[in-house]
């Protein structure tokens, strides 16, 4: 059953569904395991994403009740090179497809996994949307630009527990409260942020007995994406220089009220040690936005990175911050020539030079400009196929990059895969 991964940067590919129909929008991620998928599919930090295994041969020894590492499948999808569909391994009571359809999450195959996370270590973790129902790349790429993405929502509360439980006998059991022993151990209150159950397994072998209870804060670097500004209950802001940075009681939101630099800190119960911030706040007069870079020549259907970042003197340095979100306006001359979804830049359509602005006015700093030209892909002076030559035997593949070089761009730049005629 075909599928269709589109990518919020305009590159979209083509696979073949191996759990039936389906379709599903998160942002997308690799993962470079070469084993361990199972793991990674209950694993609750994946929880609103889409997972590409970056290893080419994946399902080949099943799944099992005993790796799971929690109670569910999080990844909205599971993205691989070839799927093995019988597997050989005698702890599998189950195929991977049929472990994926139990939890209703869609399986793909057949998907160019080495561009793909190409493309992802050059961009980053991008919103994307997979589907066998809606074949049409143009409207995949409209709908992942559409989706709101995981910043600014609260995915621990949808990966946490929902009442506490006690850990016994290697599993969760429902229940407050420690047990009544005289075995010594220590008695330790584990708050519930998502964890994978081997960090709990893990805790019991080092003679703890452990009681979870509901989590409001991601403290550590487990635990799903989102936006940990979002639960400040049990967080606690202080800044070193109040005059520079005002922290509201119980908030976790910071004010600047005089330029200068200060420290800032965060404390939590459940955290071992604070962690701090080395904040500098600029002098409006004294900032500016650049575009970085300030030109940029591209190629109909390439894409490339343009980052927008706040500069300032501070003591006769020059800090920076890359701006993005609320506040940061945006105009364009051209706008049919190019696809703009900070920081990626796509083009659309030949068009001679023109300027991007950007704009932000809560500090009315002095605005960026850049400029963008966009080269027709119809008339590139030369294309090459890497690798040149290979040879297969029935039943491999091999993963194909396209470059070609246009009149006025410098060196050999990919192709995105959907502009590609093979013969």
């Amino acid at each position: 059953m075909k599928a269709i991964l589109a990518l919020e940067d305009g590159t979209w590919f083509a696979g073949q569904s191996f759990t039936g129909p389906g379709e599903a929008g998160g942002e997308v991620i690799f993962n470079t395991g070469m084993s361990g998928y199972q793991e990674i599919l209950t694993d609750p930090s994946y929880y609103g994403q889409m997972v590409c295994m970056t290893y080419p041969l994946i399902g080949n020894y099943g799944v099992n009740p005993e790796d799971m590492e929690s109670a569910g499948v999080h990844p909205r999808a599971f993205l691989v090179r070839e799927y093995q569909g019988r597997p050989s391994n005698f702890r599998a009571t189950s195929t991977l497809a049929d472990f994926l359809r139990q939890y209703n999450v869609l399986g793909v195959e057949g998907l160019d996994t080495r561009l793909l996370t190409r493309r992802l270590r050059t961009v980053g973790a991008m919103r994307a949307v997979v589907s066998t129902l809606d074949l049409d790349p143009d409207s995949l790429v409209r709908r992942a630009r559409a989706w709101a993405g995981l910043v600014g929502r609260d995915m621990v509360a949808r990966v946490s527990c929902a009442a506490p439980y006690r850990w016994e006998g290697n599993a969760p059991v429902t229940g407050d409260g420690f047990p009544e022993t005289a075995d010594g151990r220590f008695r330790v209150v584990a708050y519930d942020f998502g964890p994978e159950d081997v960090t709990l397994r893990i805790q019991l072998d080092r003679t703890l007995r452990l009681v979870g209870e509901p989590g409001t804060l991601r403290i550590d670097g487990t635990g799903p994406r989102g936006d940990v500004e979002l639960v400040p209950e049990l967080a606690q802001l202080q800044s070193g220089s109040p005059q520079i940075v005002a922290v509201e009681s119980g908030s976790d939101r910071l004010l600047a009220t005089g330029p200068g630099a200060t420290t800032i800190t965060a404390t939590h119960p459940a955290a071992q040690s604070p962690a701090s911030l080395d904040l500098v706040v600029v002098e409006p007069a004294k900032a500016r936005l650049v575009f970085e870079p300030a030109t940029a020549r591209i190629a109909v259907d390439e894409a490339a990175v343009l980052r927008l970042y706040l500069e300032g003197l501070h003591d006769e340095r020059i800090e920076r911050a890359e701006m993005a979100g609320p506040g940061v306006g945006f105009s364009i001359q051209r706008p049919e020539a190019i696809a703009w979804s900070p920081p990626v830049l796509v083009g659309r359509a030949a068009a001679a030079p023109f300027e991007l602005a950007a704009t932000y006015l809560p500090y009315l700093a002095r605005p960026a400009s850049a400029k963008i030209e966009v080269v027709a892909s119809e008339s590139p002076s030369e294309m090459r196929i890497t690798p040149p030559a290979a040879s297969l035997a029935a039943g491999q593949s091999v993963s194909l990059k396209v470059e070609a070089q246009w009149p006025g761009l410098e060196g050999w730049r990919e192709v995105r895969p959907g502009a590609v005629d093979w013969d």
